[in-house]
């Protein structure tokens, strides 16, 4: 059986031969099935970063509403406690 070669031609020698590299077909595939799996890392690393700092944005823009809704709590479970006791 013939082994299938990628044959790249890097430059020229000081003598004026050819230089080439010859990569077999099975590295390239390997080398290509490496880049996919990377590029869905990188996806999944960006996706993840993108969604933290959505949720970071959220809660800080909904920070001045949760602080009047504590402030109005403890003024009525302050009410409702004098009320009581009075």
């Amino acid at each position: 059986m013939r082994k299938r070669f990628y044959i790249f031609f890097v430059a020229r020698d000081e003598a004026g031969q050819l230089r080439k590299i010859s990569i077999p077909v099975q590295y390239l595939y390997v080398l290509l099935a490496g880049l996919a799996i990377g590029a869905l890392c990188l996806t999944g690393i960006a996706s993840s970063y993108a969604r933290m700092l959505n949720k970071i944005a959220t809660t800080t823009s909904s920070a001045p509403s949760r602080l009047s809704s504590r402030i109005a709590i403890r003024v009525w479970s302050r009410s409702l406690r004098n009320a009581t006791f009075r």
